[in-house]
């Protein structure tokens, strides 16, 4: 069975081709993209644990109601969250007292490119809801460092509405391109192609 004369033609090959490397450098775009929206997503955590923290600290006694801390722990979405100074030698225990059992300890500091890659993809493709043990230091206090304990599930969920987001706008832009540069090649070239084989 031949195929039709419009898939054999040069403009639709070039369609083709277009859509194809437009997809590719997508891919190439968002492969370091969906890195850093889970780094980012971490690092507001460790913010938001920070800040659910100093609800503590400023209290007289260095306590609070076991409600007011449930509502600050729902707040970060965490188990726990702890607190500690490297500078001063300090620790400070902040909030949680249900320890779950860990299953990933993620370490902000260490932000290689490959290694943020390959967790953002483990994390991506995770179909189970693992706990993890979230350290680095604080986005808003480069001397508080800030451990806390939370369950990926939110995580992959948001990073699968990210991946979505990007695939529909990938799409988008690989047809209005492909459609521009099939545009392009009929009125450049097939066009007059045309006009001087009917001459001749």
């Amino acid at each position: 069975m031949s195929m039709p004369a419009f898939t054999r033609s040069l403009s639709a090959r070039l369609l083709v081709m277009t859509v194809l490397f437009v997809m590719v450098a997508e891919v190439l775009i968002y492969t370091p993209s969906i890195a850093r929206f889970r780094l980012s997503y971490l690092d507001e955590k460790l913010a938001s644990g920070h800040l659910a923290g100093l609800a503590l600290v400023a209290t007289p006694q260095g306590a609070v109601t076991a409600e007011l801390e449930t509502e600050l722990l729902d707040h970060v979405d965490a188990y726990m969250v702890d607190l500690r100074r490297p500078a001063s030698d300090s620790y400070i225990y902040m909030l949680g007292s249900t320890m779950p059992e860990i299953d990933v300890e993620v370490d902000l500091r260490e932000r290689g490119f490959m290694r943020l890659i390959m967790d953002a993809f483990e994390s991506l493709f995770q179909t189970e809801n693992r706990v993890l043990k979230v350290s680095g230091y604080s986005p808003r206090d480069p001397d508080a460092f800030i451990d806390v304990i939370l369950d990926e599930a939110p995580l992959t969920e948001a990073m699968r509405a990210f991946s979505n987001r990007i695939l529909g706008l990938s799409i988008v832009i690989s047809l209005i391109t492909a459609g521009l540069v099939f545009a392009s090649l009929r009125w450049l070239m097939v066009r007059p192609l045309a006009r001087f084989t009917e001459k001749m």
